[in-house]
């Protein structure tokens, strides 16, 4: 069983890189889809323990703080796990943000604050792996490197 938790902005590619590699594999554990229900997300979450599934975490995940919440539970059950820090620059962030055509854009402030509390994953969080992902502005595909 392995866990992964995505960090990054919004629109740094988080749940378009879920849909390219997870989507056959993982469950998808995403606030946007459970409507912000914390309570929806904490249920999904022990559903994916008890049954001993693999899962991706996709959300910002911007502190330490709210990746603990997850990694704590996930080392508790045995989970390996992973930190997928997506590392776009908000500049690209911004640029992709306008260029949204799934869903309304997110406001220029939301990026701005989020980039402001962004802190880095590193293996004292307590992960097994970390991994930093990209996008080549060249082909728009998604560069994966770890650490």
């Amino acid at each position: 069983m392995n866990a992964i938790i995505f960090t990054g902005l919004q629109a740094s590619g988080k749940s378009t890189y879920y849909k390219h590699n997870y989507v056959d594999t993982h469950v998808r554990i995403n606030l946007d889809m459970l409507a912000a229900s914390k309570s929806k997300e904490r249920k999904l979450l022990e559903g994916c323990i008890d049954g001993k599934i693999s899962c991706v975490v996709d959300n910002t995940n911007l502190t330490v703080a709210h990746r603990q919440v997850y990694i704590e539970k996930f080392k508790a059950a045995g989970y390996k796990i992973e930190s997928h820090y997506f590392a776009s620059t908000l500049e690209e962030c911004l640029a992709r943000n306008k260029l949204r055509d799934d869903k309304p854009p997110i406001p220029n402030v939301a990026l701005y604050s989020g980039n402001k509390k962004l802190v880095v994953p590193t293996f004292d969080e307590g992960f097994d792996v970390i991994s930093v992902i990209t996008i080549d502005p060249g082909t728009g595909s998604f560069v994966e490197r770890s650490i």
